[in-house]
């Protein structure tokens, strides 16, 4: 399908102009024909070992590249050009990035109404070499249609755009069954979004080929489940949800459908079981990846999640991290499914905790955003940061731990079976920046397209 973005939605109005003109730059800024960093100026935007080499093969399959939404969410979620047109509002206005962004930090571009809505952010999404799209749920302005999307229409947008539905993070364990170990049945009276095979239609509609959730398995810290002794009501620990999600693996492979789950911060937190006081030293996704099925239960890593959960949960004994990420990602290769490409860089301010000990301060492990100049506060662009350049003399406080995102994602085996998801927490710029969402989309997709295998 045509790459090129359409501009339907910008024709008559004025709004549309500026669009159209600032658009059309960005095809030449991907190609490589802004001018180049200088040396020593910013921060490098590589990964911190040498400079790529362009005859190499790319480090990210660009079939492979997506964006998370929950980093686009201010964007799907504000009223698009076409309808603020069409109902007399002005448009959401901000700055897309230009040619010379980030490297010149004052560079951000003309002001340009921005895109809303999933039809729009779409297009201007495939517009910057953006190939793929990972929901966290399915709404938009309701003033775009007079209600909320079908999973028909959303589809059509993304077919429209040339995009690709990459997954979801709707797809939790609440959505089996326990007492049947089935997905709930379809209810034609229920939201289509509804847990179990409402909502897998809903997805499948959208063409996903992989369902899964973010979070824990269990709320509880142990493995037995709770029991509400006036309503009855189970709170499953983790070993009943353990059998969950591999049945849910399991119905899910059989469709066709790969299931995962996408471990944040707290899953690094011990176990605090009575019952199992041999678990007071294990970390819930150690347990985790060692008591589900790899076949049936795939892993999906955020970068800063994962790094941030080893630094938060120390060792009682000696107030240090004790669990490396990266011997995880080495012993469980074969299950990673994809990568949220979430840069930060280390907040030395802080410290972690220890069982017994005291709580944790200093705020949290990374930050998201930086001040760009004196004045400006930006989103960090993937592979800029700590955590994306891994350690080296420009970035003295990376985490040893962490090699930087280019060495991680070249030396993981199954490179091109895996998702390469850009994704902030912090990529909205709320009223202050409205564009930098999609301006740190554009950017960090042009920066992980440029990256090559390095000579050996």
């Amino acid at each position: 399908m045509s790459r090129k973005i359409s501009r339907r939605q910008f024709v008559g109005s004025a709004a549309g102009a500026a669009a159209v003109t600032y658009f059309g730059g960005v095809q030449g800024a991907l190609a490589g024909k802004g001018p180049k960093p200088k040396p020593g100026h910013g921060h490098d935007h590589g990964h911190g070992h040498g400079p790529p080499d362009d005859t190499g093969r790319r480090t990210v399959p660009p079939k492979r590249l997506g964006v998370q939404h929950f980093s686009v969410r201010d964007a799907t979620a504000r009223l698009s050009i076409a309808s603020s047109a069409r109902l007399g509002i002005p448009p959401t206005m901000g700055h897309l990035g230009g040619p010379n962004y980030p490297h010149d930090p004052n560079d951000l571009g003309p002001l340009v109404p921005l895109p809303g809505g999933y039809a729009e952010v779409f297009e201007y999404l495939a517009s910057v070499g953006v190939e793929g799209f990972e929901f966290f749920q399915s709404t938009q302005d309701v003033r775009e249609l007079g209600r909320q999307p079908t999973a028909q229409e959303i589809r059509k947008y993304l077919d429209d755009a040339g995009l690709t539905a990459f997954g979801t993070h709707q797809f939790g364990p609440q959505n089996l069954n326990p007492q049947t170990m089935e997905l709930f049945p379809a209810d034609p009276s229920a939201s289509p979004t509804a847990p179990g095979e409402n909502l897998y239609n809903f997805l499948h509609t959208l063409g996903m080929k992989m369902m899964g959730f973010s979070g824990n398995l269990s709320n509880l810290s142990t493995l037995g489940d709770q029991v509400n002794p006036t309503t009855g009501v189970i709170t499953y620990g983790f070993a009943a949800r353990a059998r969950h999600v591999d049945r849910i693996g399991e119905i899910l492979r059989q469709r066709g459908v790969q299931y995962f789950y996408h471990p944040e911060q707290d899953n690094y937190r011990y176990f605090d079981d009575p019952a199992h006081p041999e678990l007071s030293t294990v970390h819930r996704i150690q347990w985790v990846l060692a008591n589900t099925d790899p076949k049936l239960f795939n892993w999906q890593i955020d970068t800063l999640h994962n790094w941030s959960g080893r630094l938060r949960f120390l060792n009682a004994t000696t107030h240090q991290p004790d669990i490396s990420v990266r011997a995880l990602v080495e012993q469980w290769a074969r299950r990673i499914n994809g990568w949220h490409i979430k840069d930060g860089f280390r907040n030395t301010a802080y410290h972690g905790t220890w069982t017994g000990g005291p709580p944790e301060s200093g705020g949290s492990p990374y930050f998201q955003t930086f001040l760009r100049t004196p004045t400006f506060t930006d989103a960090i662009i993937s592979g800029e940061g700590d955590l994306g350049a891994g350690p080296g003399p420009a970035h003295p406080n990376a985490d040893p731990d962490e090699p930087g995102f280019k060495y991680l994602f070249e030396h993981t085996k199954g490179q091109e079976q895996r998702n390469y998801i850009i994704e902030s927490d912090s990529g909205p710029g709320g009223t202050a920046d409205p564009g930098r969402s999609l301006r740190h989309a554009k950017a960090s997709a042009a920066a992980l397209l440029s990256w090559r295998y390095s000579k050996k």
